[in-house]
């Protein structure tokens, strides 16, 4: 079973994912052909680059000014080869709503599709029908799961590092299972569950809670080539530097962290699979294990898994 994020926008613009949940579809459009021309393709040929070349030379495809490249035409058969069994979501902007669904037939299109884009130069809505469906509203899941609707570039994407979160929706039927089930999971399976976004986005919050750290002007995770976190003790003003690793095992430190720090610095090393090497004095070491500790022991901790879950505080 694989999971796919779907985006229902005709060239680039207005998004159809509304109309076509409620006309239980989903669908691509990607140029002028039909899917029965696409199968016409594959009768005279099953290269996928000639099958290209058949779709573009189409005089309705070429009226539209544009070829189908091989990026679309890549899009177009991951779309095709959804299976069955695996599942897809939406994200319904106007509701807040994550839809997910089944396919339940095969690519198809007509001339008559409302939703084929004649004003655009005529693009065909090629579609396949849904069931099974269901929806949560953003709002009421964590906060992890706004993440979800904007995972790939595609039009057309296969979810991997959030695969988790879709599988866990896949098997709740309402937002209060969903809860149920992450509230019982121990703190290490919830890192693990959360991923690498998760694990920096524990180190910030630990960084303000137990160091009463302050953000100074650059982004967690995109700020310099040797740290994840800067900024500042709020009781001293001392620099606070931070690398967060998720790797599952313990792996050496990384040397170049090392090499940046200056001895003002109150540098932390987040390892969340510990470390394989002798670390220096000065850097301080958290691991995954010690996250479990500080959430189930300390009172910063307690305070900060509550508030991961959305529990009253």
């Amino acid at each position: 079973m694989n999971f796919w994020r779907v985006r229902l926008r005709v060239s680039g613009q207005r998004d159809f994912s509304e109309e076509a949940w409620e006309r239980n579809e989903i669908g691509i459009w990607y140029g002028a052909w039909t899917c029965e021309d696409l199968k016409q393709a594959r009768s005279v040929t099953m290269r996928p680059e000639d099958v290209r070349k058949y779709l573009n030379d189409m005089p309705a495809q070429l009226d539209l000014g544009w070829e189908v490249t091989e990026s679309h035409f890549n899009t177009i058969i991951r779309f095709e080869s959804i299976a069955e069994d695996d599942w897809i979501v939406v994200y319904l902007a106007q509701q807040h709503k994550l839809g997910l669904a089944q396919v339940e037939s095969q690519f198809q299109s007509t001339l008559d599709h409302p939703f084929n884009n004649w004003d655009d130069g005529g693009e065909i809505f090629k579609y396949r029908k849904i069931r099974a469906k269901k929806s949560f509203e953003v709002s009421e899941l964590p906060d992890a799961y706004r993440l979800l609707s904007s995972q790939g570039r595609s039009n057309v994407h296969e979810f991997h590092g959030m695969r988790g979160h879709v599988d866990l929706l896949v098997q709740c039927e309402t937002v209060r299972e969903l809860q149920d089930t992450i509230r019982a999971m121990p703190f290490d399976k919830l890192l693990d569950f959360y991923g690498a976004s998760g694990w920096e986005s524990f180190c910030f919050a630990y960084l303000i809670m137990e160091q009463k750290f302050v953000p100074t002007g650059l982004s967690i995770g995109r700020t310099l080539k040797d740290f994840d976190i800067v900024g500042r003790a709020r009781t001293d003003g001392r620099r606070i530097v931070a690398q967060c690793k998720k790797h599952p095992t313990p792996q050496p430190i990384d040397r170049s962290f090392l090499s940046a720090i200056t001895p003002q610095d109150i540098a932390y090393y987040f390892a969340y699979g510990g470390i394989s090497d002798e670390v220096p004095s000065g850097t301080i070491i958290v691991t995954g294990a010690d996250a479990r500790n500080w959430a189930m022991s300390h009172s910063n901790g307690q305070l900060y898994r509550k508030l991961l879950l959305g529990e009253p505080v």
